[in-house]
């Protein structure tokens, strides 16, 4: 590809269109289309005149299948799933992703459908599209071209993929929906065939571009892209290839889709095979303080560290390369970006990453509510930030007392960002002398989570004190009963991190801590033949005092490249099995690097090597080297 299209999407779109592929603007940072409602885009190229008007600033798709006589092979997980089932690709053209290879091959004239190979390999096919480089993921990281299409022709698709093709069949086009849909009826038949497409393996994108295309060509009126996101969404929320739920296959819909199909029974699910077989465990925006998705309450007195809080959340999703919205009714820009600086945040990842709305009028009004709507689409954040509740409720007209009111803006605002994935944190006042959040009680009954913010020791410009985060409410059961955290001032510069909790360092042997080699040593001793369903293994961890989300986040590791094979899980569909080679020697439990200990030098950076989070007691355990006493002149986090 030329090189004066690499980062350039408007370049590279108009490169592609050459090459006689199809390319459409996607929204910033999203794989959403950003097209007319009345572009059939799926199922034709634009013509020169709908192309020139297209909006190519942002990201950059490419339509698969007949339409750009292209399919790809989207492979998420580096190539283990090829290379587990012996299935190979030949040299054609190739992008890198966040999490592993596109393969792009040549569409038969008959087409191709779209389907899912296997958990993380996808074949976009007819009624599908691809993101295109060089446009930029979710996640922060950028789609590179490894085999450029100035590099290598385009080869045919590999004879076992053609196998799985016919095997999974053809996915439904705009074309097999033959009459008009009228308007009463646009959500059920949608959704119907939404559930259709859904058993056929299509997944969440597959299914909205479907989607898009079917409502835009056959609808009387089409429906909004949010709406069709919606439907898409709800199909997809439970996979039949899941390995925790098993959903309900509705009877084929009629020819003509006239919604013969009961749109309620496509989403219902087995739960009876999900606790069979064990229940994915929640991801983590933030280990043991954010749910990615969920809705967090924060409250607490002034000058609790709450703010301080919010801001280290802020930085670590941007050092992480993902969007945040932040609306401040409380601090201002120049409080914010002194505390910002003083904590260390990069500028350039600041500007480019936080979206930052001092004193934002959020009205509720349709206008108001349409305007949070079309910022959390454009953006795509990670996480939106609220300072504070009592803030927005009386700029909305609304009273904190109110339940009926503060059910309502949570309807309007944030539940709104859930529906989207995006997690939400509210900061918010109480009484005094009460602990417990200011207002009606429905503010806890909305949220997800809730964490009381306490001030522990005091902390100003020049001393380093402590905050502890007692938690309220966690939905899922899953996060821990408090976290402390040390905050304050030191050598100019402002703390704010991790300060207590008992946290593993890897043992010598194998690079795992005591936690994860008693949830490998588990498999081993008690499913050493037969393997063992995530549920089972789970359980028999748990016997051996390893929590939830301890047994969880071991086999993560377990069953990552980072492990050497001799300690690796291999997993198989849905079972999971020792490592083929030896036993290695157990490490020495009384050993010193058997021991737990502080993390000094990383103590903010828990992931991997957090031992029974949920265990954590009340006092914190040990400190991690930074002391949160007021004034103290220790330099090792300088």
């Amino acid at each position: 590809m030329n090189q004066v299209y690499a980062n350039d999407v408007e370049g590279a779109a108009a490169e592609y269109r050459e090459r006689g592929w199809s390319p459409i603007p996607l929204k910033i940072r999203s794989k959403a289309p950003k097209l007319p409602k009345d572009h059939k885009f799926l199922s034709r190229r634009a013509t020169d005149e709908e192309f020139a008007s297209f909006d190519f600033r942002h990201n950059v798709g490419i339509v698969a299948g007949k339409v750009s006589r292209v399919i790809v092979l989207d492979d998420d997980d580096g190539g283990e799933t090829l290379r587990k089932n012996g299935w190979h690709t030949p040299a054609t053209i190739t992008v890198k992703t966040s999490r592993g290879y596109q393969y792009y091959f040549r569409c038969p004239e008959e087409g191709f459908p779209t389907f899912d190979v296997a958990d993380k390999l996808e074949v976009r096919g007819d009624g599908s599209y691809v993101v295109a480089p060089p446009s930029v993921h979710p996640s922060g990281s950028v789609y590179e071209w490894v085999i450029s299409p100035d590099e290598a022709e385009l080869a045919d698709p590999p004879q076992w993929l053609r196998e799985q093709a016919r095997l999974h069949g053809r996915t439904m086009q705009v074309e097999d929906v033959g009459e008009v849909i009228a308007n009463g009826s646009r959500n059920k038949v949608l959704f119907s065939i939404a559930g259709t497409l859904r058993r056929r393996g299509l997944d969440e994108a597959g299914i909205y571009a479907a989607l898009l295309g079917i409502n835009q060509a056959k609808c009387e009126t089409p429906l909004d892209e949010n709406e069709v996101h919606k439907l898409a969404q709800s199909a997809t929320r439970y996979k039949p290839n899941s390995q925790t739920y098993n959903t309900y296959n509705p009877p084929p819909l009629d020819e003509d889709h006239n919604g013969s199909a009961n749109a309620l029974l496509a989403g219902r699910v087995d739960l009876g095979q999900a606790i069979a077989q064990g229940i994915d465990p929640p991801d983590e925006l933030e280990q043991d303080l954010l749910l990615d998705g969920k809705i967090h309450h924060f409250f607490g007195p002034s000058e609790s560290g709450k703010t301080i809080l919010a801001l280290w959340m802020i930085k670590r999703r941007v050092e992480a390369r993902q969007h945040v919205i932040m609306f401040d009714a409380e601090n201002g820009a120049r409080t914010n970006s002194e505390r910002l600086k003083q904590m260390g945040a990069d500028p350039d990842l600041i500007g480019k990453y936080l979206v930052y709305l001092p004193f934002p009028d959020l009205t509720l009004g349709e206008r108001g509510r349409q305007d949070f709507y079309e910022l959390l689409d454009e953006i795509d954040p990670a996480l939106i930030v609220f300072d504070s509740w009592a803030s927005f409720l009386s700029s909305a007209g609304f009273s904190e007392n109110d339940n009926a009111e503060i059910e309502h803006w949570d309807n309007a605002l944030t539940k709104q960002a859930k529906r989207r994935g995006i997690a939400s944190v509210i900061l918010d006042h109480v009484p005094h002398d009460v602990d417990r959040s200011r207002g009606g009680a429905r503010k806890k009954e909305v949220a997800d989570v809730q964490w009381q913010v306490k001030k522990t020791q005091d902390f100003d410009r020049d001393g380093v004190g402590e905050v502890l985060l007692i938690k309220h409410k966690d939905r899922e059961g899953w996060l821990p009963p408090t976290i402390k955290f040390s905050v304050g001032g030191r050598f100019g510069k402002l703390v704010c991190q991790r300060s207590a909790g008992t946290v593993e360092e890897p043992n010598a042997a194998g690079g795992l801590t005591r936690t994860e080699h008693k949830v490998l040593d588990t498999l081993r001793d008690e499913f050493p033949l037969t393997g063992a369903r995530m549920a089972e293994w789970q359980r028999a961890t748990d016997g051996r005092s390893v929590s939830r989300a301890s047994h969880y986040r071991a086999v993560k590791k377990l069953v990552s490249l980072e492990v050497s094979p001799a300690y690796r899980v291999r997993q198989v569909n849905e079972t999971y099995f020792p490592p083929d080679d030896t036993e290695p020697p157990k490490p020495d439990e009384t050993s010193k690097n058997g021991v737990d200990k502080p993390d000094s030098g990383r103590s903010h950076e828990i992931s991997n090597r957090s031992h029974e989070t949920c265990e954590t007691p009340a006092d914190g355990g040990g400190l991690t080297g930074l002391s949160p006493l007021k004034g103290e002149t220790s330099e090792t986090h300088r």
